[in-house]
């Protein structure tokens, strides 16, 4: 008897019409004799008015409260769903992550996964039970509840497939599958019947919204088969494994909406500088992606950019400032309301061309270039936010356009 961990995301479970649909994938699974760990997000919407909520009593509400008020959310979704499988005589059970023998670190709302006791879920399999857990959660060796931040529940989903040794993880978003580039930016995107998980890695690295980094770097660490489809189609999808091969040079589109970018002007002492920026955003679990240095006309002294999403700009703001007073900096600057817009490939420094193309063609549609940075795996423009679907177009149109992706 084989054992599958399922995942649903939020506009999965959004309403009852939506948690019915669920149902049915998994009494299908639970028909065939299969065992079945079920990882449920909170219902789409429910999780934002949870955060309105706290927001409305207080600007910087207490890091414990916070996370037993958003765990709330997941816990509705799995009582919900546990009630509608028994109603339809499968039998269910719900489990909280920390009921389920998830433990994490101390951090409140970022917390990371360090270990799981599986006994419990073990027993309800064991009796025949579909067992329902809350994603996106765990209990801190003190034994308050603690979240895992922005996609946490894909990482609750792998690794309760790797401890229980799944045969495979399916993750069921409101798409059937990865595509070449966003369907919602880029109206042409194409669906992949596979991709590698080092091709995917890159692609949530710089965007794409599909499933969680740390989540995909767990699957590659240990071994496990992905399949991302739909709820409402749950027939198609893209198989997501280590040695899935793409004969093509290009890969996909990538974007990053709702990007800060900070400047550091007047810097001498760079590599110091950069060094201990990575050391405290990375503190702070701040991601950070872009670190660029650029000149204004100083021979001794240049200027360090760097961009980070708009929810850490208050924390990042802080950290910019001591830097700013700690290194001598002549001031801090940010600017808003921009985005990063990334092709992804293979062997790209063997493609020159591809900016200077790419940097007309931008021209001619009104795109401002703020930034590039290229790699041999990815080239990054940063644009204004109202120029992502420009962008993006523009370089699936160019490159994306006429190649297979069927892998």
């Amino acid at each position: 008897m084989s054992l599958l961990v399922k995942k649903f995301g939020g506009s999965s479970l959004a309403d009852l019409s939506c948690l019915k649909a669920v149902t049915k994938v998994i009494a299908q699974a639970h028909r065939s004799g299969q065992q079945l760990v079920i990882v449920v997000s909170a219902s789409a919407g429910h999780t934002d008015a949870l955060v309105q909520s706290a927001r409305a009593i207080s600007a910087l509400p207490s890091p414990r409260e916070y996370d037993a008020l958003l765990a709330s959310a997941e816990q509705a979704s799995a009582a919900l769903l546990s009630l509608l499988l028994i109603e339809q005589s499968i039998p269910a059970v719900s489990l909280t992550g920390f009921q389920a023998g998830i433990r994490t670190n101390a951090l409140h709302n970022k917390a990371h996964i360090e270990s799981v006791d599986p006994k419990r879920i073990q027993s309800h399999l064991e009796a025949g039970q579909v067992v329902v857990v809350t994603g996106f959660q765990g209990e801190n060796l003190a034994g308050d509840i603690t979240t895992l931040g922005r996609g946490g529940s894909d990482m609750s989903a792998v690794v309760l497939a790797g401890v229980l040794q799944a045969e495979a993880c399916y993750i069921y978003t409101d798409v059937n599958g990865v595509y070449s580039a966003d369907p919602k930016v880029v109206p042409t995107a194409r669906r992949l019947t596979q991709i590698s998980l080092t091709d995917m890695q890159q692609m949530a690295q710089l965007g794409a919204r599909v499933m969680q980094q740390q989540a995909l770097d767990y699957c590659y660490q240990h071994h496990i088969p992905l399949r991302i489809a739909s709820t409402f189609d749950p027939d198609e999808g893209t198989l997501v494994t280590r040695d899935a091969h793409n004969p093509s040079p290009w890969v996909g589109v990538a974007c990053q909406s709702n990007q800060v970018q900070f400047t550091l002007t007047g810097l001498i002492d760079w590599d110091a500088l950069v060094v201990t920026l990575r050391q405290m955003m990375r503190n702070a679990m701040i991601d950070i992606d872009l670190i660029i240095q650029s000149h204004q006309g100083d021979a001794h002294c240049s200027d360090l950019n760097f961009t980070v999403h708009h929810d850490d700009y208050e924390q990042t703001l802080v950290i910019a400032e001591r830097l700013c007073g700690d290194f001598n900096c002549r001031s801090v600057e940010s600017q808003q309301a921009l985005a990063k817009v990334s092709l992804i490939g293979k062997q790209l420094m063997t493609q020159p061309s591809v900016a200077t193309d790419i940097l007309s063609a931008a021209s001619q549609l009104g795109v401002t270039i703020r930034w590039f940075t290229s790699s041999d795996t990815r080239m990054t423009w940063v644009v204004q936010q109202d120029k992502v679907k420009d962008m993006a177009c523009l370089l699936h149109q160019s490159y994306l356009g006429t190649v297979s992706l069927t892998a």
